[in-house]
């Protein structure tokens, strides 16, 4: 388990390459060779993983960047980790909170 764990975390912020933190089957097979489970096993753990922990983290942090942007003044600009947050989000706010995680969380 503390493997799956670390491969998690090591793999937890969205990348241009990974979006989300999930394996790719040969991943799944080293991951399954070094903690006894099955590839099947790992997957239904990395699964169960991403919605109790890393999807409630994210849309936090998108939450906290969304309502960063809104309080920010007329022509200022935003801070730059709210910038590149919004970027890895997928877009703006604009259209609501739940639009910009639909861009971030698919």
């Amino acid at each position: 388990k503390a493997i799956l764990h670390e491969w998690l975390w090591d793999h937890f912020y969205p990348t241009a390459e990974r979006r989300k933190p999930v394996p790719t089957r040969e991943e799944k097979r080293e991951l399954a060779a070094k903690t006894g489970l099955t590839p099947q096993q790992v997957g239904d753990w990395f699964v169960n993983a991403r919605a109790r922990l890393w999807k409630p983290y994210i849309e936090g942090l998108v939450r906290g960047v969304c309502d960063e942007m809104q309080t920010q003044p007329e022509g200022e600009a935003a801070a730059p980790a709210a910038a590149a947050a919004a970027a890895a989000g997928g877009g703006s706010c604009e259209g609501g909170f739940g639009a910009m995680l639909r861009g971030s969380l698919e």
